[in-house]
């Protein structure tokens, strides 16, 4: 990976989120066409992190990167931009689509995650606000090489893909070393109080 995107992803962290854990983890993302009209999905939307304290902070930066074409409607990742900034109250973050679910609370949130709301285009077309945060969804469209940095706390979500050919993309995620430990540490957690249950219940 280039040196000057790598410089990019620890700006946007900022020097306090130092040391940073590189995880190499890329993904391909491929979303074949579909005979279906486009919209805002309602369900499915999450954020790629475990149950976290909120710090207050960037826990990581996600990457995703066009390796063809995406065309607006052409399947790219939709985010709400702005989301990672209404929950700085909140003591935490995720996990996964249970973070979707408190944000279920907000009225925006509780429309855009509602099968009742049939005009979803107003979500990607008008910005709405939540006090000073604006929140809009975008998708991720570009041409081969265009690269996307966002906080891994921003709520995402897989599109339909309403075009002619497929939506081929890459993921990579950058976390902070000491939240990468605390998220790993979870998840032993929760897996051995699992493992605990099932002897129990034997």
């Amino acid at each position: 990976m280039p040196s000057q995107l790598l410089e990019a992803i620890d700006t946007l962290a900022g020097s306090a989120l130092a040391p940073w854990k590189r995880q190499v983890n890329a993904c391909l993302l491929v979303s074949l066409p579909r005979a279906e009209p486009w919209s805002v999905p309602h369900a499915g939307w999450h954020v790629d992190l475990g149950r976290l304290q909120n710090r207050g902070v960037v826990p990581g930066i996600q990457l995703f990167a066009c390796l063809d074409t995406v065309a607006p409607k052409g399947g790219g990742t939709v985010v709400v931009a702005g989301s990672h900034r209404v929950l700085d109250d909140d003591p935490w973050i995720g996990p996964a689509m249970k973070h979707a679910n408190r944000l279920r609370r907000l009225p925006y949130f509780r429309e855009l995650l509602s099968t009742d709301v049939t005009n979803r285009d107003r979500f990607v077309n008008e910005p709405s606000r939540i006090g000073d945060v604006e929140l809009q969804v975008v998708e991720l469209c570009g041409e081969p090489g265009d690269v996307f940095l966002v906080d891994m706390r921003v709520l995402h979500n897989a599109a339909p893909n309403a075009s002619r050919a497929p939506r081929l993309m890459v993921t990579e995620r950058f976390m902070r070393e000491d939240i990468m430990k605390e998220s790993l540490a979870e998840n032993r957690a929760r897996v051995e109080a699992s493992s605990l249950a099932a002897e129990e219940r034997a």
